[in-house]
C-alpha cells in the first residue's frame, strides 16, 4: 500500500484521532423493492454506508481533515506538480 510505504497506518477506526482520513466515494445505495430490502448483499451495503457516514461524522467532530484519493496522492508526492513555463 502507498499509505504504509509513506509511513502511514491503515485503520478502519478513528481512535485515537488520526492526522487525516482518506475516503473514497460513499458506497452506492442497495437495490430495494418498495420499502423492503432484498437480500444480505443489500444489508452489507447498508452497513458499509453507515460505517462511511459514521467515519465522516467522527472526523468532523474531531476536526480531522478528510482527503479524497487525489488529495492524498498529491500530499505524498505521487503526482508531479512541477509547473513548466
Amino acid at each position: 500500500h502507498m499509505i504504509t510505504a509513506a509511513g502511514g497506518i491503515i485503520d478502519t477506526d478513528l481512535t485515537p484521532p488520526p492526522d487525516f482520513l482518506v475516503l473514497g466515494t460513499r458506497p452506492a445505495s442497495p437495490m430495494t423493492r418498495g420499502d423492503e430490502q432484498v437480500g444480505s448483499v443489500d444489508q452489507k451495503r447498508i452497513d458499509q454506508q453507515k460505517h462511511y457516514d459514521d467515519l465522516v461524522i467522527a472526523a468532523k467532530e474531531s476536526s480531522v481533515p478528510i482527503l479524497n484519493a487525489n488529495r492524498f496522492l498529491a500530499m505524498i508526492g505521487y503526482y508531479d506538480t512541477t509547473i513548466v513555463r
